[in-house]
Parts: C-alpha cells; sequence; structure tokens
C-alpha cells in the first residue's frame, strides 16, 4: 500500500456572502459550496482545471467556520479536506481573515513536474 501524504495549507481567506438573511448576524449556519473550475498559471504542464465536488460549511458565527468536503483535484484525484477558518475583519457582505487546513490525493514532489 503507498502512504498518501496530507497537504497542510495556511492561507489568507476572503469570502463574499450569496444574499442577505433574516438570521442574526452570529447565528450558526449551515452551507453547501460546489466546487467547479481551477486555472494553473504554470502553462507547460497539463493540470486538471475541471474540479467538480461539493462540499459542506458550518459557520459558529460570523467569525468561525469549518469546512469539509470532496473534488476532483488538479491531478485527476479525488481530494478530501476540511479547513477551519477565522475571519474577523468585515466590510459589507466581504469578510477576510485565515484559514488553516488539510487535504488528501496530493503528493510531494519537484515544482512543475506531472505526478504519476
Amino acid at each position: 500500500m503507498i502512504a498518501r501524504p496530507l497537504i497542510f495549507t495556511i492561507g489568507a481567506a476572503l469570502a463574499a456572502s450569496a444574499g442577505a438573511t433574516d438570521a442574526p448576524r452570529d447565528a450558526p449556519a449551515l452551507s453547501v459550496q460546489v466546487h467547479g473550475v481551477s486555472y494553473h498559471f504554470t502553462r507547460d504542464v497539463e493540470y486538471n482545471e475541471r474540479n467538480p465536488g461539493l462540499g459542506i460549511r458550518y459557520a459558529f458565527n460570523r467569525d468561525w467556520a469549518i469546512q469539509a468536503g470532496a473534488f476532483d483535484n488538479s491531478h485527476s484525484r479525488l481530494s478530501v479536506y476540511g479547513i477551519a477558518d477565522w475571519t474577523p475583519l468585515h466590510v459589507g457582505a466581504v469578510s477576510a481573515g485565515a484559514f488553516l487546513g488539510v487535504a488528501t490525493g496530493y503528493e510531494w514532489r519537484p515544482r512543475g513536474t506531472r505526478p504519476r
């Protein structure tokens, strides 16, 4: 059995709400995420840029949320992920912050090379 590493991700998050709601701003909320496409600036490697998948996001309040889901990644493999996000900055419908996550379906290799 070949062990596949998990990819740990730390990054910036920017989110915009899809529409107004009557719920209080700090009320818990569950949403569905639909994954679709990606674009790679490294054009000399043939990445899969069609990435269908589904996920769920549970917001505890307007600053903290968790996410989980699965999608067909850029290497045409199934990726399953989990993310915790923190978005303490809010301006209108736009929120900004940071996230920490883990994903499967990738392997460690030199940059710019296609996996086996």
